[in-house]
């Protein structure tokens, strides 16, 4: 399996039917993801901030309509609830899609509101998006507060529903706590490493152990300022990162969670003020050739190249999220039957 761990491309497909009813985007994806042999796609529809829909009642529109494009593509798409769903839709020739959130502000405080996303189809929860919510701190904060007691009720109810929980855009506090209440290994989907990079979005070496010691996987992102700081980002700056995270947790535990973004995105990125003082950069420019998913064998090709056994780069390149998946849902199976 080829996974993509991290991407908004869902969202905008979205916004434009929503818009002006046209699928023309979603085309587009599925003509990029198929150039690159991606099988899945961990999609963000919704979150914190304004670019995302706001509060619980628009979250759920964003769920079903989600849930209504795969269903119009002619089997290009499929939206996936469990790892088992993921390999049958690459056996059909489709694309699978697993739905979640980016920060909890669409719970509203309440946990019966994640019980109800989870009924239509969210499968995988970011806590915070640099922002303070009611979950607990994100990594835009000057305060490193942790998990709010609102914030450890929604980790352990994700746990039970077999919700994967997401550490990126979270305070360090918040990622520390997390992993030491989760039952079930979470993921930080798109960070990299802070070693090589010290932007407030990616992980210290300290952070990158705990993840991987509780089963975990760090997703490296490709965005141009979480990969080197000064001077224009090159693909061996991927390479660098994947190298290091493993070096660190074990090739078990890296993933690719690239985090390409529209036009669109990038406005409200640049915006100090609505990503909560994370500063992006002015000049974006991904590195050269690892723009969109069409990349992906080129990873596959330069990790090779690196020296990687097979069996490794097929790990990163998406088996060990799959491996993830299948450890949250027999979490949330033992759960269910302990407390029925």
């Amino acid at each position: 399996m080829l996974i993509n761990v991290h991407s908004d491309f869902l969202l905008d497909a979205i916004r434009q039917y929503e818009q002006n009813g046209s699928t023309s985007l979603l085309r587009s994806c599925r003509d990029t993801l198929e150039a690159g042999r991606v099988d899945a796609v961990v999609c963000t529809v919704g979150g914190d901030g304004s670019s995302f829909p706001a509060g619980h009642a628009r979250t759920l529109d964003y769920l079903r309509c989600a849930v209504g494009l795969a269903e119009e593509s002619a089997g290009a798409f499929r939206v996936a609830h469990s790892a088992r769903e993921m390999k049958e839709a690459k056996q059909r020739g489709s694309i699978a899609l697993l739905l979640g959130l980016e920060g909890g502000h669409a719970l509203e405080g309440r946990i019966d509101n994640l019980v109800r996303f989870h009924r239509e189809g969210l499968r995988w929860l970011g806590l915070t998006w640099n922002g303070s919510n009611e979950l607990g701190d994100g990594c835009g904060e000057t305060v490193n507060g942790g998990l709010t007691a609102f914030g450890r009720e929604v980790v352990l109810t994700a746990n039970r529903l077999g919700i994967l929980v997401d550490l990126s855009h979270t305070s360090r506090a918040t990622s520390d706590d997390a992993v030491r209440i989760s039952r079930a290994p979470t993921i930080a989907s798109h960070s990299n490493a802070a070693t090589l990079c010290s932007h407030p979005r990616n992980l210290t070496d300290e952070q990158i152990h705990k993840i991987a010691r509780h089963g975990g996987v760090i997703g490296v992102n490709f965005f141009p300022a979480l990969l080197v700081a000064g001077r224009p980002p090159t693909g061996h700056d991927i390479l660098a990162h994947i190298r290091h995270i493993t070096r660190l947790a074990g090739c078990g535990h890296v993933a690719l969670g690239p985090d390409f973004v529209g036009p669109g995105s990038l406005e409200t990125l640049q915006s100090r003020a609505e990503s909560r003082g994370v500063d992006y950069g002015e000049h974006f420019h991904y590195p050269p050739g690892f723009s969109d998913e069409g990349c992906f064998p080129r990873v596959e090709r330069l990790m090779a190249d690196m020296g990687m056994k097979h069996v490794d780069v097929s790990r990163i390149m998406g088996n060990n999220v799959m491996r993830v998946l299948r450890e949250v849902e027999r979490e949330s199976g033992c759960l269910r039957q302990a407390c029925p």
